[in-house]
């Protein structure tokens, strides 16, 4: 029995010492260090057949390391200065430009659009709505002006104003000329009770789709108190989408997110507080919202 034990004890500590004699793990390459080939194996068994010379494999080449990366420029210090173009503007809100033509137009807060030309900013405004336009509120006014893609020839432009009951007005109106619009061309496009004085957003602007984009704000007051931004029945607190050629005064292109019934169908995006101002990216068509 001493001599089974024995032997038996034999055999476990050659396996173990069979098991400690395996391979050794290769660790996983590190971003650092390349990985090597893995050496096949030691066979299981001794071969039959007389052993022959064995192949010697080549040394491994040491890696080559990478060329350190180019030094990134220095930053450049830059220096913001302000540069007077104009003055003699009342409370100016916007500034844009008419497709076709060079001239620089401002809107101002209590109801007039101002024309620049060149270095000269003109006396006679492009547009007086001062009659309609309520800007008590230091949130409300003139605050937004679109010209149609086809201005051109259409000499159609919107503007975004509240009027003197304090609601948010998106009119259209046709311009005379260049310099000169007829204020009694207006027809309003969508009228918006507003239940406080602030939070009225104001942007206007034609996308690269073609279709008017307009910015409300919440209907005011502070944190939203009567939930117009999440709601898809009001058009407070939303970005809209309108489709001003079609139809009039508009119609609700096919393309906007649908709408369940009694949700509002103008909606393109929700959520908002104020959305003051918006722009497209030129390259990637993107929509950036300044929301305050």
């Amino acid at each position: 029995m001493k001599t089974a034990g024995r032997a038996a004890m034999l055999s476990c500590a050659a396996l173990a010492m069979a098991a400690c004699s395996a391979a050794p793990v290769t660790p996983a390459p590190t971003a650092e260090t390349p990985a090597r080939p893995t050496a096949p194996a030691a066979p299981t068994s001794l071969p039959t057949a007389p052993a022959t010379a064995a192949t010697v494999e080549p040394p491994l080449a040491e890696p080559t390391a990478s060329p350190p990366a180019a030094e990134a420029p220095a930053a450049t210090h830059l220096r913001p200065a302000l540069q007077l173009i104009a003055d003699g503007l009342q409370k100016p809100t916007e500034l844009t430009t008419a497709p076709g033509s060079a001239l620089i137009y401002i809107t101002e807060q209590v109801g007039r659009v101002r024309i620049l030309q060149g270095d000269a900013l003109l006396d006679a405004p492009f547009l007086d709505i001062t009659d309609r336009v309520g800007s008590r509120g230091f949130e409300q006014g003139l605050l937004g002006l679109a010209f149609a893609p086809d201005f051109a020839q259409s000499r159609r432009f919107f503007v975004n104003y509240t009027d003197r009951a304090g609601a948010t007005v998106v009119s259209g109106f046709r311009a005379e000329s260049n310099l000169r619009a007829d204020p009694g061309s207006e027809w309003v496009v969508m009228r918006i009770a507003q239940p406080y004085a602030n939070h009225n957003g104001g942007q206007i602007k034609f996308g690269p789709d073609g279709m008017l984009y307009i910015a409300t704000g919440d209907g005011g007051s502070a944190g939203d108190p009567q939930g117009h931004a999440q709601d898809r029945a009001s058009l407070l607190g939303k970005l809209l989408r309108l489709d001003v050629d079609c139809c009039d005064p508009y119609g609700i292109p096919a393309t906007n997110p649908p709408a369940a019934p009694g949700q509002r169908g103008e909606v393109w995006a929700l959520g908002l507080r104020n959305p003051w101002r918006f722009s497209f990216d030129r390259h990637s068509g993107d929509l950036w919202v300044g929301d305050v």
